[in-house]
C-alpha cells in the first residue's frame, strides 16, 4: 500500500514539495499501519447520560487539520453545559444539556467537515484536485479574508474560568454555553443574602 500512495503530495507549509514517500522514509517501517478513515458527522451524539465528543461523533480527514481543534471546542462547550447543571441533576436535565451541547456545536462541526473535505480534495492526484488547488491559489484577497473571518471567529471560552481578553482580528461569534452559570449551594446563597442585609 505504501508503494501505491508514496507520490501523494503532503501540505507542509514549506518551500519543498513533500510526498507521503518522504514521510515513509522518515518513519520506522515497523510502526506504519493501515487505518481505514470514514469521514462522517454522526446524527446522534448522546443518549441519556452518555455523550460523545471529538472523533467519536465527527470524523474528519486529517488533511484539514480540524479534528483536534473541534474536539477541544466540543470539550469546552460540554464542560460549560455540565458546569451549569443543578447539583443533583435528573436524567432529563442531563440529556437536555447534552442536546444543547450538540445544537451549539453541530453547525461549526459541519462547516469544519466541509472545509476538511475541500482540503482533502486539494491534495489529491485527480484533475478535480488540481483544478480546486489552482482556483484556491488565485482567489482575491477579499474572498480569502471573508473565508478566514468565518473560520476564525469561533473562539470558545470556558465559562467557569476567567475570560481571556479577545485580541483577534475578527469579532468572536456568539457562544451560548458561555452565559451558563454554575448553580449555587443553598447554604452559600442564604449566607450571602443574610450578610447583605
Amino acid at each position: 500500500m505504501c508503494e501505491e500512495v508514496k507520490d501523494f503530495p503532503v501540505v507542509s507549509g514549506g518551500d519543498k514539495k513533500l510526498t507521503l514517500g518522504d514521510l515513509f522514509e522518515w518513519s520506522d517501517m515497523n510502526l506504519i499501519s493501515k487505518v481505514m478513515l470514514e469521514e462522517k458527522v454522526f446524527k446522534t451524539w448522546y443518549s441519556c447520560r452518555t455523550v460523545l465528543i471529538g472523533d467519536a461523533c465527527h470524523k474528519m480527514s486529517p488533511s484539514g487539520g480540524a479534528g483536534a481543534s473541534n474536539a477541544m471546542h466540543d470539550a469546552i462547550a460540554l464542560a460549560n453545559r455540565i458546569n451549569g447543571l443543578p447539583f443533583h441533576p435528573t436524567a432529563d436535565e442531563i440529556e437536555a444539556a447534552f442536546k444543547e451541547y450538540q445544537n451549539e456545536r453541530v453547525g461549526w462541526v459541519n462547516a469544519a467537515f466541509e472545509n476538511s473535505r475541500m482540503m482533502r480534495n486539494m491534495v489529491g492526484q485527480s484533475m478535480s484536485s488540481k483544478i480546486t488547488w489552482a482556483v484556491i491559489k488565485r482567489l482575491p484577497m477579499w474572498v480569502m479574508r471573508k473565508m478566514e473571518s468565518q473560520q476564525y471567529c469561533h473562539r470558545p471560552q470556558v465559562a467557569f474560568l476567567p475570560l481571556v481578553e479577545d485580541k483577534g482580528t475578527f469579532r468572536p461569534s456568539p457562544q451560548p454555553s458561555l452565559a451558563i452559570k454554575a448553580p449555587q449551594e443553598k447554604e452559600t446563597v442564604d449566607s450571602i443574602t443574610s450578610e447583605s442585609q
